[in-house]
C-alpha cells in the first residue's frame, strides 16, 4: 500500500510533458518592446515607475501606489515632457502577477485629449526598492538599482501600446500628497 501512495503522489508531483498556456497574457505579447501605434505606424515607447503616495484620513493608514509611465523612449527622467505622448497606470498592489487598467493620466497631442480605453498593464517582476516616505518633505525613498517589468496591451483613440518592459525608478514622477 505504502508503495502504491508513492508511487501515486510521485506522479502526481512531477511536471506535465508541456507547460500549459498562460491564459492571463495573449500569446503575441512579450515579443518586443513597448511601442505606441496607430497602425500604420509604431513609436518605440520608454517606461518608468514611481510612487503616488497619499496619506488617509487621520494618518491611520496611508495608501501607497506605484505607478507605471510609458512616455516617448527619447524622455529622460527629469526632463520636461514638452509635447510628448505618455500615459500612466496606477497599481494598488506591488506584487508580481498584478495588473492594472486604472489609467492615472495621459499627457501629449494623441493621449492627452483621449478618453476611456481598453486593455491592461500587467507586472511580471517587482523589485521597486521601496523604502520610505517623507510627508513634510514631499519625497520618497528607493533604493538604486531596482526596477519593475511586465507586458502591456491598452487601446485609446485609435492608438494601441504594446509590449514587453523593464522600467527603471524615475524620482522625478514620485508624489507625495500632504496629510
Amino acid at each position: 500500500m505504502r508503495l502504491w501512495l508513492t508511487l501515486v503522489l510521485a506522479a502526481g508531483c512531477s511536471e506535465p510533458a508541456s507547460a500549459p498556456a498562460d491564459l492571463s497574457v495573449p500569446g503575441d505579447l512579450g515579443a518586443g518592446p513597448v511601442t505606441l501605434s496607430d497602425g500604420k505606424t509604431a513609436e518605440p515607447m520608454g517606461a518608468f515607475y514611481s510612487f503616488w503616495i497619499e496619506p488617509l484620513e487621520h494618518g491611520a493608514f496611508t495608501d501607497v501606489y506605484l505607478v507605471l509611465t510609458f512616455i516617448d523612449a527619447g524622455w529622460k527622467c527629469g526632463d520636461p515632457p514638452g509635447s510628448l505622448d505618455s500615459i500612466a497606470f496606477e497599481f494598488t498592489a506591488r506584487v508580481d502577477g498584478v495588473s492594472s487598467s486604472t489609467v492615472l493620466s495621459r499627457h501629449g497631442p494623441r493621449l492627452g485629449p483621449s478618453t476611456g480605453g481598453d486593455g491592461w498593464a500587467e507586472l511580471d517582476g517587482d523589485d521597486d526598492r521601496l523604502e520610505g516616505w517623507d510627508f513634510d518633505g514631499g519625497t520618497v525613498q528607493v533604493q538604486s538599482g531596482g526596477s519593475v517589468a511586465g507586458q502591456v496591451h491598452f487601446s485609446v483613440a485609435g492608438l494601441t501600446l504594446e509590449g514587453s518592459f523593464t522600467a527603471p525608478h524615475c524620482d522625478a514622477l514620485d508624489f507625495v500628497a500632504s496629510p
